[in-house]
């Protein structure tokens, strides 16, 4: 059986499949068109496994062109493992040929499908001489209603001989770019960085090209090539075939295709002024000309013609086009570059003026432009100089690895102090993203040190990665380094930005005003969507940096604003900008505002990300999105999954923000189980010695701890724990950790005081902006208020949180909440509410539930009625009483009543 078919072919997998399925009616045949290299022979072997594993008697044969000529060859060996049981001749090639072979096979097959359900499969049909076709044909439209299925598959558009218009077709496009991505990275060997992104687009979505490519690309890194120039260099079979192709072409027909093979995504590939003088390309199948230009039939068309050529040739046709594209100064310059052999200084200064042009191409091609020029450079210092610049372009495409390469080719050149700090603080970066905090760490803090006194805005820059990094290790003396170089870095226009951004990493919850303060004051000025470009010059705004910042600071609404254009980044798949801090704040941010299907989305793309460029912090950090997700809406397997992907990527000790998120994850996952004691020992773990695992994480967990702590009957040393943890505290906590704090100390507390402290976790304004935290304080004070004997004071709590619960799919929350409820009298899940009962309601308590059971969120009617979120609650917890309701859908089916 065949679980996991070719990465993006689930669909034509199942429509093979159901020719089998539905073998007793129907057609009989099918054919698969598509072409070269597009994967007509693994679906065909992937259903001959199938049908094997179902009991079928599977029959396969690939076409060959040597035998196309001799009639009856292709069946012969078709039918060649059961010529016994068929009573057929040794040799078919002996056996009359025309209708009378044909009209043999239907009773041969017959009696083969009688034993057991025959699957037939022809591969390559193009190549198959025309009388086994013919005799296929002529069985396939005779055995209706036997067990007995046929696919057939040929390249190309259309259907080989005897099968033209008399049977289904499935044709295979090729894959779209997140399918084709899928399948490059089940390739053993699969190149990673800026050369998966050369393999992706020029494979184009076929499979076979991107297998072939991938390997190109492995065999260039390993020879040190690194060749940025022109397409990769394949040399599997079906390049071999275009290269037959070529040596029978003309000499203008072959100039035509070399400057069209030139030519990139970004230049109009030219037709030559006579276009006659590609119409022998053209009859081959090579290219296809029409009013929209000159196209390559098939992705590796174009390396090969390409590659083909010799250098001279090649370096003439980018001559050539270089002239063509005399208003686009930066794709000029690249073909002047690619058509330089050896150092070429005048070539380098054009190419990197071009590449410096503000609004000039995108990230990816600037830092590629940049390598070339460092690649054409006579000097050293000119080498180094342009491969830094390359570095800070490629940082920002969010790819660690290739900043990782240009950096360590600019460590051996880089003699100047300034352009050695550059190059230290560049490597830096790009181990920040990997397991290795602790040299970052040393590096960045280095450079900050250095780069003080001449080059003030690398070393803000640096000490904030410093500061990234110290978050991450959650290491107390990484931390204290960090706030003592702080006071002695120099005044800059950028000071402002990074000093809140680097006081926030190392101290989450300790004096935060000050930042918020600039925070707020800054967000007027970002422009959403904007990657930043903190290079060394202003170290400007976007809604990148200040977006992380507000995460940290639990501004988490601001957060979301700011970061959500992030994800998505900017130009194409191949080229978009990212920043990787945002990209694993964003899922975080989402995560705690309650958009938990989002966080998964974002947390996916960011995992995928960090595997593909080499980062395993933002891998891990995105896993632990999803672990936390599946823990609290209860499916525990997957949280305990997701956690364990971390392990063997980071060392705990590298990051205990990761090892505090993985422990967390897991005691909630063991919280979902019902595990009381598992669940309350693992969240102590993020407790050590009473002092925090990590200076964020382990303070956010606080009230979780607290709730463990009261189902396994550990409440003195809970107790103990939690306030020496808020003892801590230096200054006072964001209204986020103020309601996390009420609520821990509330579950804690004498049974006389834990009103107090559930009043005062309700009464923070801004609690909302964290449903499901808020949602569980309002479930733990309904559970008081019932112990208590006041059942009608606590069911608007219950019926609230159950709300938030249910939208959220927090499923064993909501089973907790449906306890109290039915021990309070009302059942969860009782009839739909009367229509008459709105009239109790006041008129703003009617608008609000009318709002709410068309669907509206409590921030949507808090919109329109121009009243706070915390106004629109309080009003549907007053009015799910009157209303006979436990549940938000139930107001729904009231509405629909009106």
């Amino acid at each position: 059986m065949i679980s996991k078919p070719l990465a993006g072919r689930e669909r034509e997998f199942a429509e093979l499949r159901a020719l089998l399925d539905h073998r007793d009616y129907g057609d009989r045949a099918l054919v698969l068109l598509g072409e070269a290299g597009i994967g007509k022979t693994v679906l065909l072997n992937a259903l001959s496994q199938h049908a094997a594993g179902l009991g079928f008697r599977v029959l396969t044969v690939v076409g060959r062109a040597a035998e196309c000529d001799l009639p009856l060859a292709g069946l012969h060996r078709l039918l060649l493992p059961v010529r016994v049981d068929a009573g057929l001749p040794a040799d078919l090639s002996e056996a009359p040929g025309g209708p009378q072979a044909a009209e043999a096979l239907v009773p041969v097959l017959t009696g083969l499908s009688e034993r057991a359900p025959v699957l037939l499969t022809v591969d390559d049909a193009g190549q198959m001489d025309t009388a086994s076709l013919e005799s296929l044909a002529f069985a396939a439209h005779r055995l209706t209603a036997r067990r007995i299925a046929m696919v057939i598959a040929a390249r190309g558009p259309a259907a080989p001989p005897g099968f033209e218009a008399c049977f289904p077709e499935l044709r295979l496009l090729r894959l779209p770019y997140a399918a084709a991505a899928t399948l490059l990275d089940r390739i053993p060997a699969v190149p990673r960085g800026h050369a998966r992104e050369r393999v992706l687009a020029g494979a184009e979505g076929n499979p076979q090209a991107l297998v072939e490519l991938a390997d190109a690309a492995t065999r260039d890194r390993q020879a040190h090539r690194h060749s940025a120039v022109g397409p990769l260099a394949p040399t599997g079979r079906l390049v071999a075939e275009t290269v037959a192709k070529l040596a029978h072409l003309p000499p203008d027909t072959l100039a035509a295709l070399l400057i069209a093979a030139v030519a990139e995504d970004d230049d109009q590939a030219p037709v030559p002024a006579d276009p006659r003088a590609l119409l022998p390309a053209e009859e081959i199948g090579l290219v296809r000309v029409d009013e929209t230009g000159l196209r390559f039939t098939h992705p590796l068309v174009r390396p090969a013609v390409y590659h083909a050529a010799p250098f001279t040739a090649r370096a003439a046709a980018h001559r050539e086009l270089a002239g063509a594209l005399f208003e686009r100064a930066d794709r000029r310059a690249w073909h002047l570059a690619a058509a330089s052999v050896r150092s070429d200084e005048d070539a380098a200064a054009l190419l990197e003026a071009t590449a410096g042009r503000p609004g000039t191409s995108d990230a990816a091609a600037r830092a590629r432009a940049l390598q070339r020029a460092a690649d054409l450079s006579t000097t050293r210092h000119d080498r180094a100089r342009r491969l830094v610049a390359a570095a800070e372009n490629a940082r920002d495409t969010g790819q660690a690895d290739w900043v990782a390469d240009l950096a360590t080719a600019a460590l051996g050149l880089a003699d100047a102090p300034g352009l050695s700090t550059a190059v230290r603080e560049a490597a830096g970066w790009a181990q920040a993203w990997t397991s290795r905090q602790t040299a970052a760490f040393a590096a960045l803090v280095s450079v900050a040190r250095e780069a003080a006194p001449d080059h003030p805005a690398l070393a803000w820059r640096a000490l904030a990665s410093a500061a990234l990094v110290a978050h991450h290790t959650g290491h107390p003396e990484h931390r204290a380094e960090v706030r003592r170089r702080l006071t002695r870095m120099p005044e800059h226009p950028c000071a402002g930005t990074w000093r809140s951004w680097i006081r926030v990493c190392v101290d989450s919850f300790d004096d935060a005003r000050e930042a918020l303060t600039h925070l707020h004051g800054s967000s007027a000025r970002i422009t959403p969507g904007l990657t930043p470009d903190p290079g060394l010059s202003d170290g400007g705004l976007s809604g990148l940096e200040p977006g992380a910042v507000a995460c940290l600071l639990d501004e988490s609404e601001l957060a979301v604003t700011l970061l959500r254009d992030a994800e998505h980044g900017q130009g194409t798949q191949a080229s978009r900008e990212v920043s990787p801090a945002a990209l694993a704040t964003l899922g975080r941010a989402l995560l705690d505002t309650g958009r938990w299907d989002q966080a998964l989305a974002v947390a996916s793309n960011a995992q995928a990300h960090g595997e593909r460029y080499g980062m395993d912090l933002l891998t891990a950090s995105a896993a632990l999105v999803s672990a936390t997700v599946h823990a609290l809406r209860g499916d525990s397997a997957a949280a305990r999954a997701a956690a364990e992907q971390t392990r063997g990527r980071i060392d705990p000790a590298e990051s205990r923000l990761v090892a505090a998120e993985a422990l967390r994850a897991l005691a909630l996952a063991a919280d979902a189980d019902e595990e009381h004691l598992v669940a309350y020992l693992r969240h102590r773990r993020l407790l050590p010695d009473g002092r925090p695992l990590h200076a964020r994480v382990s303070l956010l967990d606080l009230a979780d701890l607290a709730a463990a702590a009261v189902r396994a009957n550990e409440i003195p040393d809970a107790r103990q724990l939690i306030e020496g943890a808020v003892g801590r505290l230096t200054g006072p906590p964001s209204p986020r950790l103020a309601q996390i704090i009420a609520r821990a100390r509330a579950l804690l507390a004498d049974p006389g005081d834990a009103e107090a402290h559930f009043e005062e976790g309700m009464a923070i304004s801004t609690g909302d902006q964290w449903p499901f935290e808020r949602a569980q304080l309002m479930y733990d004070y309904g559970a008081w208020l019932r112990r208590s004997r006041r059942i009608n004071d606590a069911k608007p709590y219950f019926a609230a949180a159950l709300d938030t619960f249910q939208q959220l799919g927090a499923e064993p929350w909501a089973r907790r909440v449906g306890s109290e409820l039915r021990a309070s009298g009302i059942n969860p899940s009782g009839a739909a509410p009367s229509p008459e009962a709105i009239t109790g309601l006041s008129p703003q308590q009617r608008e609000v539930v009318v709002m709410a059971g068309m669907g509206l969120t409590n921030r949507e009617i808090a919109d329109r009625l121009v009243l706070s979120p915390r106004t629109v609650a309080a009003h549907l917890y007053r009015s799910y009483p009157k209303l006979g309701v436990s549940r938000r859908h139930q107001l729904h089916g009231l509405i629909g009543d009106l």
